[in-house]
């Protein structure tokens, strides 16, 4: 049986630990939720996010879509 030295082993324990830390890191995202261009405020932002993703969200923020017209909702969210 191949014994493992100290900077195998080393390198072995920092891969499972980033494996373990990594799906929470991608678990906060953005999304966008489309709301009409004069109901865009931060406060009917919050609660277009609170709807769609629950009490998950930490930030709800109102934006200009680039590709069209309305205003969307940017929710910062994690699961």
């Amino acid at each position: 049986m191949a014994r493992l030295s100290f900077a195998q082993f080393f390198i072995a324990a920092l891969v499972f630990s980033a494996m373990s830390v990594w799906p929470h890191a991608e678990a906060e995202k953005w999304c966008n939720e489309v709301i009409g261009f004069e109901k865009c405020t931060i406060q009917a932002c919050a609660e277009k996010c609170r709807s769609s993703h629950g009490d998950f969200f930490r930030l709800a923020n109102c934006e200009q879509d680039y590709f069209r017209p309305e205003k969307i909702c940017d929710c910062y969210h994690h699961y």
